[in-house]
Parts: C-alpha cells; sequence; structure tokens
C-alpha cells in the first residue's frame, strides 16, 4: 500500500510536444502527500532504496 501511495507522487507535466517525467517526487507533491510526516522512516528508505534501484537497472 506505501509503495502505490508514493508511486502516485511521481509527477509528469505534459504539452502537446513535451512530456516531462520526474524520478522522484516533487517537494511540492511531496510536502502535500500523506506521507510527509516531518521525519524520515523506515518505509521512506525502503522506498527509496527499491526505487533507486529501479532507476539504475533502466539504464
Amino acid at each position: 500500500m506505501f509503495h502505490k501511495q508514493i508511486d502516485n507522487l511521481i509527477d509528469y507535466t505534459e504539452t502537446s510536444d513535451v512530456k516531462i517525467v520526474f524520478w522522484w517526487p516533487t517537494s511540492f507533491l511531496w510536502k502535500n502527500s500523506e506521507l510527509d510526516l516531518g521525519y524520515w522512516t523506515a518505509q521512506n528508505k525502503a522506498w527509496f532504496q527499491d526505487h533507486l534501484a529501479k532507476i539504475a537497472k533502466a539504464k
């Protein structure tokens, strides 16, 4: 459940010509989510490590 919530924070901006994908939640999205508790949790760390591994694997 946690990973699905945070994956929804990955944002993108799209126009008719360009789509910009953010690999990490923007500060605005993070700060306005239920996941910003004001401190780094074990769940945040697990998601971060998993997400970083997925990015590295995509290279």
